[in-house]
């Protein structure tokens, strides 16, 4: 499970009329159409203004979220307060995190391969990774498992960070009680949200999420943003969803498809390939969650630090180059700083 559907084809939001997507003409057409009633028909009713409204806040804005979304999210933000704290502690051999909840974590470090791919000389890796999950889901409880790489002082380190308490795939080591760098030093720091960044004691830092995000399909992708340099971290979150859990939501997910399917048919009409693909994929997942396989949430974060507003709007542009070369779709979480910080922390605080 990743955090989008699936997809196998370019969106039909793609197709354009007179230069705008086809579902943004429509909706134009209805706004300019109740608008023009309002206005011209005598004793027409305020509601149709109300209406028109409605359809604007509907329409997708400079992202994929609509307008009202994005007034949504710049609401809140002028709403909450600027100056948040985390605070990071030792308790029993395990992390403290707190930043509005609390997660306590285990975390363990590995001998580093300078990248965050999951793919190549790190399938081993990967599959020790997949089979811990899978043993977090068949315990009955779900967990949140993350992969972190952050820059330290003598090159990138990775980090192992997860809330259940099984014990680590081969190869990880158990993190030593106090030591760590970046989002995992010990103590308290302040951070001040801006709309677009977040100011700390290190300098200015700014999250963005990747759209999309499901494993196995960017690796290549992953690599390449790992190997812009020193001042990014990344990290990859996974929230295990309990076996039971996983079986329901699996098999409901199927069962929608297929009822769906079933009337589409009903009424004359004939999937597309696209549908047919999707509605497999959902099949398969449902077979190796049955299986005993983990039903996982995935998200990918990456952190641009700087030390000043102009280097970091530069390392931003350099950032979305080549996430834009390697066909990624970046986030850069304008109005949610503060949040997506949380998210990206170790235990992924606010999820």
């Amino acid at each position: 499970m990743n955090d989008a559907p699936v997809s196998f084809a370019e969106s039909d939001a793609s197709v354009r009329w007179l230069g705008l997507a086809r579902h943004r003409l429509v909706i134009l057409g209805a706004v300019l159409a109740l608008v023009a009633d309002a206005v011209l028909r005598p004793g027409a009713p305020r509601v149709e203004f109300v209406l028109a409204a409605a359809l604007v806040l509907a329409l997708p804005g400079t992202s994929t979220r609509s307008w009202g979304e994005l007034a949504v999210r710049h609401l809140r933000y002028l709403l909450r307060r600027r100056v948040h704290w985390v605070t990071v502690s030792v308790v029993e051999r395990r992390l403290q995190l707190r930043a509005g909840v609390t997660r306590h974590v285990s975390c363990y470090d590995f001998d580093h391969r300078g990248r965050l791919d999951l793919s190549g000389d790190d399938l081993a890796v990967a599959r020790r990774l997949a089979a811990m999950a899978d043993a977090v889901a068949l315990s009955g409880e779900g967990a949140h498992v993350s992969v972190h790489v952050e820059p330290g002082p003598r090159g990138p380190v990775t980090t192992l960070c997860t809330t259940a308490a099984s014990a680590p795939p081969p190869q990880w080591r158990p993190r030593v009680t106090g030591a760590g760098a970046g989002s995992l030093a010990v103590g308290r720091r302040a951070l001040l949200e801006r709309r677009t960044y977040l100011r700390q004691d290190q300098g200015l830092c700014r999250v963005a999420r990747v759209e999309g995000f499901a494993p196995g399909l960017e690796t290549a992708a992953i690599e390449s943003l790992s190997g812009a340099g020193d001042w990014i971290s990344m990290s990859l979150h996974a929230d295990v969803f309990a076996a039971t859990r996983s079986r329901r939501l699996s098999a409901r997910a199927v069962h929608r498809a297929g009822a769906d399917g079933s009337v589409l048919r009903a009424a004359g009409f004939r999937a597309s390939a696209r549908r047919d693909v999707e509605f497999d994929e959902l099949r398969r997942r449902e077979q190796s969650v049955a299986r005993g396989a983990a039903l996982c949430r995935w998200a990918l974060y990456v952190v641009v630090h700087a030390s000043s507003l102009a280097s970091l709007e530069q390392r931003s542009h350099e950032l979305d180059a080549r996430a834009r070369a390697a066909g990624l779709r970046l986030d850069g979480g304008v109005g949610r700083q503060w949040d997506w910080y949380r998210y990206q922390l170790p235990g992924g605080l606010g999820w």
